[in-house]
């Protein structure tokens, strides 16, 4: 069985795979104050304080840095994603009990965010995802972290 730190690494390394190479960590406090660690290259996130974040019941979420193009695309509350990852090259983040589960796309090329929000769109409708989290820079949980 893996441990959670696993789960983390196996996110961060697929992301490098697809060429992620700079990440934004958000923490949300149960006060509602968000700490970012913005624009981060991987190995400089600072894991350790994220845990002992999460913790103090702190939601830990993440995405590839903001303002740049990147070849992965987010959809959120997919309940299908187990199939989908079966005809698609992706990574899942189980985010409920019930199966919920946010689903990373890897794209055969790097999009804007702009770009990124249309293709969202599209796998929204495919796959029944929240309509609210399209915007092409949404954040997703960050795996091995408790909801």
């Amino acid at each position: 069985m893996m441990r959670a730190a696993d789960h983390t690494q196996a996110m961060l390394d697929w992301w490098a795979a697809t060429g992620v190479d700079r990440v934004d960590l958000a923490v949300r406090r149960a006060s509602g104050a968000m700490l970012w660690q913005r624009d981060r290259p991987i190995a400089a996130l600072p894991l350790p304080w994220a845990r002992a974040e999460n913790a103090q019941h702190a939601d830990i979420s993440a995405r590839p840095a903001r303002g740049r193009s990147w070849p992965l695309v987010l959809v959120d509350d997919v309940a299908v994603a187990h199939a989908v990852a079966c005809d698609v090259d992706a990574l899942l983040v189980e985010t409920s009990p019930a199966g919920g589960c946010h689903v990373w796309l890897r794209c055969d090329r790097a999009l804007a965010e702009d770009e990124r929000m249309r293709v969202q769109r599209t796998w929204l409708v495919r796959l029944g995802g929240d309509p609210g989290s399209v915007s092409g820079e949404h954040l997703g949980r960050l795996a091995g972290f408790k909801n």
